[in-house]
């Protein structure tokens, strides 16, 4: 009887540690807001041929983000799914390049990706620090 009421108990504050998380990945605030500075300063690179990536920083910090979303209870499929989505990746591709619209950076105007991407350098922001 006593080995029951252990186990009952056991569960109980066990099961909120095992918990399938309510909304979806991609209305992680945090999940979300990271994963869009790491596009938004690869969109930089890309367009700013006078800014190079940080590729190791900005693939151990993709990593970091895949282990918090583990950490969040997020399955490696669930996590897989969001990353692969191409709806997904089509609305952060448009959220960053409104935001990137907004800081002064837009179509081809490569020197304008170049003026932002040094802003963001100089203000030392998480889109800055994936530059150099």
């Amino acid at each position: 009887m006593r080995l029951q009421a252990i186990l009952l108990c056991s569960a109980i504050f066990a099961a909120p540690l095992y918990a399938e998380p309510t909304k979806p990945l991609g209305e992680v605030t945090e999940i979300r807001e990271s994963l869009l500075a790491v596009g938004m300063a690869y969109r930089i690179t890309e367009k700013c041929a006078n800014l190079h990536p940080r590729y190791i920083k900005g693939i151990s910090y993709l990593n970091a983000i895949k282990n918090r979303a583990r950490e969040l209870g997020y399955s490696d499929a669930a996590i897989e799914a969001y990353v692969n989505s191409p709806q997904e990746k089509q609305a952060l591709e448009a959220e960053g390049v409104r935001r990137l619209a907004e800081k002064g950076a837009s179509g081809d105007a490569g020197e304008a990706y170049c003026k932002v991407g040094r802003s963001e350098i100089e203000q030392g922001t998480l889109i800055g620090g994936f530059l150099w």
